[in-house]
């Protein structure tokens, strides 16, 4: 089919000299994309009632918003932009004077107010779902697709860690649930993980760091999605679509947990 396809083509004076192999195919030459890469943790949003009132200086750490009524240090902020390409913002809460907030990660395009999505987030995962499940997610805002490669998972904790816990506490009930939901309202479960051992069924990269004098045990695990010798395609949002990781257990114990989403906007 493949030899049949190129010999229409080539006979329509389409294309010429193109490299075939030996079954048929066309060689094809892999080169790296250009798109915008983003790292984000799953968060929850916990309020979007604030906007810009001036557009904020590049290379500044901080801007003036409508409010700050809600707000305090170490809180978690962001700026969203659809301007010709994705424009996007994270950063902690350093200082508050006023309605002037001050991040820890300098401002990177001058926002515009009247377009600007600013909301506050928490993207730590200790929380009680046992009773209600928290929903942690990252959502596609723009007019871009989105493609997942890959997720980090990464907790602390005091106690040791073995494969039969979970991070450093006792195996999950009901367990986290990856899943994506669709601009349709169903979803789409990829997967339940109860042990740090199911980590490794999953993802086989997983890494137990040891307790450093006066500080804590680790836990990492790399999920790899996009790649011919991993999962061999990405999970692909389109434009409203959410990545969430639903939190069925009591976490309070931990003293971190966080799930890195890193991935790419696609080519128009």
């Amino acid at each position: 089919m493949l030899v049949s396809m190129f010999s229409l083509v080539a006979a329509q004076g389409m294309i010429q000299d193109l490299p075939i192999e030996e079954n048929g195919g066309i060689a094809v030459n892999v080169q790296d994309q250009t798109t915008r890469p983003f790292d984000i943790r799953v968060n929850q949003i916990i309020s979007s009632a604030y906007s810009l009132t001036v557009a904020p200086t590049v290379n500044s750490y901080d801007f003036t918003l409508n409010t700050t009524a809600g707000l305090a240090i170490g809180d978690g902020i962001a700026l969203l932009e659809q301007n010709g390409m994705p424009q996007l913002l994270f950063g902690e809460i350093q200082n508050i004077a006023g309605n002037v907030v001050t991040i820890d990660t300098p401002v990177p395009f001058n926002f515009t107010p009247s377009i600007t999505t600013v909301f506050e987030f928490d993207n730590d995962l200790t929380v009680d779902g046992s009773v209600t499940a928290q929903e942690f997610e990252i959502c596609n805002f723009f007019q871009e697709d989105v493609d997942i490669v890959r997720f980090i998972w990464h907790c602390t904790d005091g106690s040791a860690m073995d494969d039969g816990n979970f991070c450093g506490i006792t195996e999950l009930t009901r367990g986290l649930v990856l899943r994506k939901q669709k601009a349709d309202g169903y979803y789409i479960n990829y997967w339940n993980v109860k042990n740090n051992g199911q980590w490794g069924e999953l993802a086989f990269d997983k890494v137990y760091d040891a307790k450093a004098p006066a500080g804590t045990f680790g836990f990492t695990s790399r999920l790899t999605y996009g790649g011919q010798s991993k999962h061999g395609v990405v999970i692909r949002l389109a434009p409203t679509e959410c990545i969430q990781l639903v939190v069925q257990d009591n976490l309070g114990a931990l003293t971190s947990a966080s799930l890195m989403v890193e991935g790419h906007f696609v080519q128009n």
